[in-house]
């Protein structure tokens, strides 16, 4: 069974995490415990302080060979796009944090190896 704040009797909006972190932005969810953003991770990971956060889960757009509607660089240009989010991650994340990353291979047409 799924408790909504009023059952559990816990105040979401109260939670220090919620109002800290990012005071001008409402989390898209957010439970006693933690809280979850939706928007440019660019512009979410510039607001916050440094080392205050425990977790980031990512699956970016994938570096394809062919451009699609979402927005992937191409696969020679992956690496350097990605280090401008990596270097925030790497400012907001906490010592004792994880860092999760999602990342699809590209395949390299007539060589045996697979490119990120």
């Amino acid at each position: 069974m799924i408790k909504t704040s009023t059952q559990s009797g816990l105040n979401f909006s109260s939670a220090p995490h919620v109002r800290k972190l990012l005071p001008n932005i409402s989390p898209t969810y957010k439970t006693a415990i933690g809280a979850a953003y939706a928007g440019d991770s660019r512009e979410l990971m510039a607001g916050l302080p440094d080392a205050s956060i425990q977790l980031v889960f990512t699956s970016p757009p994938y570096a394809l060979h062919f451009k699609k509607e979402y927005g992937n660089v191409h696969k020679e240009e992956y690496v350097n796009w990605f280090l401008g989010f990596a270097k925030q991650i790497f400012r907001v994340l906490r010592d004792d944090g994880s860092f999760v990353l999602n990342v699809g291979g590209s395949y390299n047409a007539g060589v045996p190896t697979r490119s990120v």
